[in-house]
């Protein structure tokens, strides 16, 4: 409560506000005589009550925001670990581990990126579509077979063609639904390497790419116009007349998790795809909790594994296990 001419601070409560402030004011001797329950005076300190609750709410709000151990919103989240270099997804596809095998013909067939398309029946009863990231080749084997990751994708963007911001080297996805994991560029028909870090051999030559996120979606970055302190150009610009393309797909995020089994596909090449163990990974969006505990770790690893921690950080995100911490 007020004590004398000076009003106690500590109370964020409205009631205890309202009552501070009419300790206050009561005791002044200019306004002793007013009625401070039924009168003018009492909407006042309403008014004063509310605004000194409000703008308590919103300071302490916004300094919990401006720090990864406390923030709670995705935005805020996104641009604390922003400068650890830690891409934070919106949405994280499932992935499932599955064994292919293919007819006799089928020895060292290559199936190339996204070549592959799985379906799967989830609980529920519904169709979910995996696709292969990465190249696969059947063994040559007497019965060619292979073991790859697949990734759920409710749309998959091929080799869409884009324009590129040439002032800012940057191209914007305002979707936040796609997994960056599955981000591909290609310039002039030639894939260039997605670049998670600043290494030492990177120069106005480099053919790398960066990843962000943002509010909307994410953007993609080329090095053109980024230099070091020393000056150096950290990755090849996009030039007028250039071709980009890009290629993505978008998440059913938890949705496509606890989907093992048999799984349909359309290639004559492949007799079997079986996963004895259901896809997981999957998730909605990001868990602060996860963000809380692998951004500070991977800048302390800086992208590379030296200590044992460092292989658990970088493993734990490649695995996709980042939402199972808690």
């Amino acid at each position: 409560m007020a004590i004398g001419d000076q009003i106690q601070l500590g109370s964020l409560d409205y009631g205890e506000i309202r009552n501070n402030l009419k300790t206050f004011l009561s005791e002044q001797e200019e306004l002793k005589d007013y009625n401070f329950d039924g009168s003018i005076v009492s909407t006042l300190l309403d008014l004063m009550a509310y605004n000194t609750m409000y703008y308590a709410f919103y300071s302490n709000m916004q300094a919990n925001e401006a720090f990864l151990d406390t923030a709670q919103r995705t935005e805020s989240l996104i641009s604390l670990a922003k400068p650890l270099g830690y891409v934070v997804p919106h949405r994280r596809s499932a992935t499932v581990e599955v064994t292919l095998t293919g007819i006799e013909t089928a020895k060292n067939y290559d199936i190339p990126r996204y070549g592959l398309r799985l379906n799967g029946i989830d609980s529920n009863g519904t169709n979910r579509t995996f696709y292969n990231l990465n190249p696969i080749v059947l063994s040559t084997s007497s019965t060619p077979s292979a073991t790859a990751k697949f990734y759920e994708a409710k749309e998959l963007i091929l080799d869409a063609n884009v324009n590129v911001d040439l002032d800012n080297q940057k191209v914007n996805i305002f979707d936040t639904s796609v997994d960056p994991t599955g981000i591909i560029v290609k310039v002039n028909g030639e894939e260039w390497r997605k670049q998670e870090g600043i290494d030492a051999d990177l120069n106005e030559l480099s053919k790398v790419y960066f990843v962000e996120p943002t509010k909307d979606g994410y953007v993609i970055r080329f090095g053109g116009l980024t230099e070091t302190s020393s000056g150096q150009i950290i990755g090849k610009g996009i030039a007028a007349g250039d071709i980009v393309t890009v290629s993505y797909f978008s998440s059913n995020g938890s949705l496509g998790n606890n989907i093992q089994g048999i799984f349909s596909q359309t290639d004559s090449n492949i007799q079997t795809a079986i996963a004895t163990i259901a896809s997981a990974g999957g998730f909605n969006s990001p868990n602060p909790d996860t963000i809380r505990f692998f951004a500070p770790r991977f800048f302390a690893t800086q992208n590379r594994a030296v200590t044992a921690e460092d292989f658990k950080t970088l493993g734990s995100s490649i695995l996709g296990l980042e939402n199972d911490i808690s």
